[in-house]
């Protein structure tokens, strides 16, 4: 059959139209791959340090006047220059690197003099080589009474809280919970409460209101308009497309820090007051977290950049109570810069008008079950979103005793939007175990309308078998004991398919990348958190599915990565974690012989133990089998009575041993085995002067018991030997491991 020469043609230009199309879809995606890699490339580089405050753990309490150590440790994509400690507001000690060009990570240590009675806030602050700053998480130290105050027992009368005695007793409840361990918020009837009792004679009075927190100061607010709240989200973060966005072509990196934020409780609201130093933010966050939460802080405001550098304000009306930490960020496409930390008191009883209801706090009270069974478990789905398990841990169950729950149900505390039909269903399935038998107790299902969310116990049953659960709506305001951060949020998706993929080597230590899936909405969360066993380590936008990370030390831990999804104060469930085992670390021990003290010295033919001769002396430093030698090329150093150092004998950086041995050559350094004990090795000097007559002859095992890894991971330690006497001299070495 002939085909038609039109029909040819036609078909030979579609052929070619549709070739060229699939070339420029190709091309399309070969430019935005590049694109996205080039813009990750540029992020890492600005990606702000991650900072842990190591020790101590957020509420420690110490005497006041006395010291208590701080140890953080600062990591990130460029060698960190400096790491700063902050107490109450106040810059109290920076600690610089000894490398020009940085040093990453960063181990800093403090000794932190906790000034006064009460509560502090502290956090550390890491600044890169590329001046970007990142800071820890705000904690809180308490500082105790002195140990020679004394006390008052006081009752607890019905319906007191723990707010309440503090303000009767002229005193905070951070140290009433300092001083009575295990204290909670609203402590039973007739409880005895030790308190500090005032120098005045007589009980304490009633102070007008709880004292300011640490950081809080009277605000002025300066003649400019407030920053507005921004009508659309900008992450902070590149967006993705085919070219590199505006920002590239002018000055790169993120924009200046904030500084002198300061904040104050005013009526219903918080002021804030900072300094804007920017000219390139697209942005402002606002952030909080309660002080005694140990995770993460929550975005609680988003603001439209400020018009001109200079002072620049803001205020909100809070939704939670008691001592709260706030910081503000500018942020553009590069990244954010924070403020320091500000730390304010909202009170609970402050009679402000609650923030209109948008969630439902439901809580998971008990169970009982018609059947004799040792324990149970359940999956429970909310308004037919995924069933999640209760408790929430695999191979954890509810235990039972005669039927009924012993102790609170796992995961019990649920935030739930408000359904559109105002009728909460919760439906699911449970399960019972009774010795090795193993029984399905039936599956349950229920509404429970507007009437039942009071915050009573309402009752769910099926097959003779309940559950108590509560429902109440979440006003803005909550409890003490109920923080942001703190809730799960079953209807978030939840985050899959987490990997790591390596990313820069040349850093130390390496960064790697953090990979996830997720498929909810990214318009209906803030941001994505990421946990490293089981502890927030650093969170991602919410358009993002891939989050630069480092690991502290990359050897000899577990480690195990979690992801999970933030909308408001509510986190959906973690991840299925990606874990593993990194290798043994190699362990070194580091020997710096330090100064060695000769209490007389004789050259030879005189009477024995008269002082101080000189002598010629050559001599070697030894640590098991390496042995370093000091001859001098034929030269004999002169010694006499004293403590000479090693830095001195040896000629110190820069003298003639440097090429041989390096900067400090009177430093050796070994490897260890993995169980090695250092006690079965020796530590030696040998001297000897220009006739060959020995002295100075140490020859010592670590006085130590455990390995130095154990005992010392971060500092040093030194020790003295007992005497060495010969016919040329009486000697004492010093010397330090590490």
């Amino acid at each position: 059959m002939k085909t038609p020469s039109g029909c040819v043609k036609l078909g030979v230009i579609l052929t070619l139209l549709l070739g060229a199309l699939g070339l420029v879809a190709g091309c399309a995606f070969v430019f935005v791959g590049y694109s996205l890699r080039q813009q990750r490339q540029v992020r890492a580089q600005f990606a702000p340090p991650t900072v842990l405050v190591t020790d101590p753990a957020s509420g420690v309490s110490a005497p006041a006047e006395s010291y208590l150590g701080v140890s953080a440790t600062a990591m990130g994509m460029s060698p960190i220059i400096s790491v700063e400690l902050w107490l109450d507001g106040e810059l109290k000690e920076t600690q610089s690197s000894d490398q020009p060009e940085g040093l990453s990570p960063f181990y800093a240590n403090f000794g932190l003099l906790v000034p006064s009675e009460g509560s502090h806030m502290l956090f550390v602050r890491a600044v890169d080589a590329n001046g970007v700053i990142g800071q820890s998480l705000p904690i809180s130290v308490v500082g105790e009474p002195k140990s020679s105050q004394e006390f008052l027992a006081v009752t607890v009368q019905e319906g007191e809280t723990l707010e309440g005695i503090a303000n009767a007793s002229a005193t905070s409840p951070e140290i009433l919970q300092a001083l009575n361990p295990g204290l909670g918020s609203q402590p039973p009837t007739g409880t005895l409460v030790k308190v500090p009792l005032p120098p005045a004679e007589g009980p304490p009075a009633s102070p007008s209101g709880p004292s300011p927190a640490p950081g809080s100061v009277p605000v002025e607010i300066p003649n400019i308009a407030m920053l507005q709240s921004a009508s659309e989200k900008s992450p902070g973060l590149l967006p993705s497309g085919l070219f590199l966005p505006e920002p590239f072509a002018g000055k790169v990196g993120p924009p200046i820090a904030p500084t002198g934020l300061q904040a104050e409780v005013k009526g219903c609201k918080v002021m804030l007051r900072w300094n804007d130093h920017a000219d390139t933010e697209d942005n402002y966050y606002v952030y909080m977290v309660p002080v005694n939460f140990h995770g993460f802080a929550v975005p609680i405001a988003y603001l439209k950049p400020s018009p001109s550098t200079g002072p620049a304000w803001h205020e909100f009306q809070p939704t939670v109570g008691g001592a709260v930490s706030l910081w503000v960020e500018a942020a553009n496409s590069y990244g954010a810069q924070p403020s320091n930390v500000a730390w304010v008191y909202i009170p609970y009883d402050s009679g402000c008008p609650p923030t209109v209801a948008q969630d439902l706090d439901v809580t998971l009270l008990d169970m009982s079950v018609a059947t004799t069974m040792d324990n149970a478990y359940c999956y429970v789905s909310f308004e037919n979103n995924p069933e999640q398990r209760i408790p929430i841990q695999e191979n954890v169950f509810l235990l039972l005793q005669d039927g009924k729950s012993h102790g609170p149900i796992g995961a019990a505390f649920f935030v739930i939007p408000i359904p559109k039909d105002d009728s909460l269903d919760l439906s699911g399935v449970c399960y019972g175990w009774s010795g090795d038998s193993f029984r399905e107790l039936g599956s349950f299902s229920d509404s429970f309308p507007p009437g039942t969310w009071n915050g009573d116990r309402q009752t769910l049953r099926w097959n003779g078998h309940e559950i108590g659960l509560s429902v109440k709506p979440r006003t803005g305001w909550l409890t003490g004991t109920q923080v942001i951060g703190s809730t799960t949020d079953p209807t978030l998706p939840v985050p899959y398919d987490v990997l790591e993929e390596p990313w820069n080597v040349s850093t130390s230590p390496p960064s790697k990348l953090l990979r996830w899936k997720w498929d909810g909405d990214p318009k209906k969360i803030d941001r994505f958190e990421i946990f490293l066993n089981g502890k927030p380590y650093n969170y991602a936008s919410a358009d993002e599915r891939a989050e630069h990370v480092q690991l502290p030390n990359e050897c000899g831990n577990a480690v195990r990565w979690q992801v999970a999804a933030r909308a408001g104060e509510a986190l959906s469930y973690l991840s299925e974690p990606i874990q593993y085992d990194q290798p043994p670390c190699q362990r070194y021990l580091r020997v710096r012989f330090d100064e060695i003290y000769f209490k007389w010295t004789d050259d030879g033919f005189k009477i024995k133990g008269f002082p101080c001769e000189t002598l010629s002396a050559y001599f070697h430093l030894s640590v098991r089998d390496v042995t370093r030698y000091f001859w001098g090329n034929g030269h004999f150093m002169p010694i006499k009575c004293g403590k000479p150092s090693f830095s001195t004998l040896t000629g110190g950086p820069g003298g003639p041993y440097t090429a041989l041995y390096g900067p400090s050559p009177y430093e050796i350094t070994i490897p260890l085995a993995p169980d090695e004990d250092v006690t079965a090795f020796w530590i030696r000097t040998r001297f000897w002067d220009d006739g060959d007559d020995p002295f100075g002859l140490h020859s010592e095992h670590p006085p130590i018991q455990a390995s130095p890894y154990e005992k010392w991971p971060k500092c040093y330690e030194t020790f003295t030997t007992g005497a060495s006497t010969t016919d040329e001299a009486k000697s004492y070495l010093t010397f330090t491991l590490a």
